[in-house]
């Protein structure tokens, strides 16, 4: 067993959560669990129950907040991509709320998603078009985004890789992951373990990342810091303590944008 991020041996095991044994790499302060989790998982009841467990209300009752990340990540990404008509995949496309927005500013948006139930909606809402599995799709795009979705992928390198594959020269890969050594990790593990997703195969550190997408010719051009819950930790949550947490880069997730070389 390797790090699936970094693929060092150099790792120790930390705890035994609910969806199997976690370890934490030594090298690139990621930590992965040694567990599978089935694709029966992704169903309705993941966009609502589960979903809701997580972030106190349903998918669809969040669709407002989550188109307002996806106009704010789109517009970043348009300042990386000057084309008109750009293709743009979203891998882990859900219910099609930012292949809408997508749509919206231009671009000719498709998704990629695992849950018969999400592409259904997403078609049958907003006309969006969805593969079910990488494999399937033949063409290549200007973008493909990842929005909290390749932590839920057991081989995140090879996966990694075959993204590439499907991006035009210059392209733009778009991601948000969970930061695995952000500031809950380290200074609340206990909570840290109980909070933990149970279908996230891994959680990387920002080091982790900058490791897997060097390694599979990605330069990166932007990351942003999320996530700041100083109170997690037994700080008390201002404006101060936030901005201090942003930098120091000890957000519980981050986004980067980057370009294949």
């Amino acid at each position: 067993m390797n790090c699936p991020v970094c693929n060092s041996l150099n790792y120790k095991k930390l705890t035994t959560i609910k969806s199997g044994e976690l370890y934490f790499c030594i090298n690139c302060k990621s930590n992965f669990l040694y567990a599978n989790i089935s694709e029966s998982f992704y169903k309705e009841s993941y966009f609502d129950e589960t979903y809701e467990a997580a972030y106190g209300k349903s998918y669809l009752d969040d669709e407002q907040n989550i188109r307002n990340y996806s106009r704010r990540r789109l517009k970043i990404i348009k300042k990386f991509i000057h084309k008109e008509k750009a293709k743009l995949l979203d891998i882990g496309s859900a219910l099609g709320f930012f292949c809408d927005e997508a749509k919206n500013l231009g671009f000719i948006a498709k998704g990629l998603e695992i849950s018969e139930y999400a592409r259904t909606y997403a078609k049958n809402r907003f006309g969006i078009e969805c593969y079910k599995d990488l494999k399937d799709v033949q063409e290549k795009f200007d973008v493909i985004t990842l929005w909290f979705t390749l932590e839920h992928i057991e081989n995140p390198d090879s996966f990694i890789f075959s993204v590439s594959d499907l991006l035009n020269n210059n392209g733009i890969l778009a991601l948000s992951v969970p930061n695995g050594y952000g500031g809950f990790y380290r200074f609340n593990r206990k909570l840290y373990f109980q909070k933990r997703p149970i279908e996230h195969i891994f959680e990387p550190s920002i080091r982790g990342m900058k490791i897997l997408l060097k390694k599979n010719n990605f330069k990166i051009k932007k990351i942003e810091i999320f996530g700041l819950h100083p109170d997690r930790f037994g700080i008390v949550d201002n404006n101060f303590t936030r901005n201090l947490q942003k930098f120091l880069r000890l957000g519980d997730t981050f986004e980067i944008y980057a370009e294949k070389k």
